[in-house]
């Protein structure tokens, strides 16, 4: 029986729009970043106090959009 969560690990296309994403609109806070891997960067978002974090790690391993957005109709 799972009784608690410590945190979630999400791939994302753009970690920043992400993050931007959690802390304007979902009202959470970036409780740290780090390099996980040589050249890979993870940020981890969530409640204040900091659980259960969110852990954004980028989806091919680099921060940023993969490519541009469509331009909107």
């Amino acid at each position: 029986m799972v009784t608690g969560l410590d945190a979630v690990a999400l791939c994302v296309d753009d970690q920043r729009m992400t993050a931007d994403f959690h802390t304007d609109v979902l009202g959470l806070a970036v409780l740290g970043g780090a390099e996980a891997a040589p050249g890979e960067r993870r940020f981890e978002t969530g409640p204040p106090g900091g659980v259960p974090r969110i852990v954004l790690y980028p989806e091919d391993g680099r921060e940023g959009p993969r490519e541009a957005p469509p331009s909107p109709s």
